[in-house]
């Protein structure tokens, strides 16, 4: 919690020109996280790797990471769209 009120002060203190690029900068991470994610989540799915511990894919998502299936196949849905060949963790260049 101490860094994050850190970064809020150091951000209050930002001008038009430092915090445009600091959102632009966090932007781009968050989209490449969003692709990872995505990734991470269609190879959990795709080889079953959830039947280690749970009878099904929604019952990981639920109790694991705290979202349904409808919230995964979005992630899963942007990885195929935006990642470099449609299933990869790197952003594809034309995004």
């Amino acid at each position: 919690m101490e860094a994050f009120d850190k970064m809020s002060v150091a951000i209050r203190g930002l001008g038009f020109v430092d915090l445009d690029r600091e959102i632009k900068r966090t932007m781009r991470r968050s989209a490449k996280d969003v692709i990872q994610i995505g990734y991470m989540l269609k190879q959990m799915r795709d080889k079953k790797l959830w039947e280690v511990q749970y009878s099904c894919l929604d019952e990981y998502l639920t109790q694991e990471l705290g979202i349904d299936y409808t919230a995964a196949s979005r992630f899963m849905n942007l990885n195929s769209k935006y990642s470099l060949h449609g299933n990869s963790m790197e952003i594809a260049a034309k995004y």
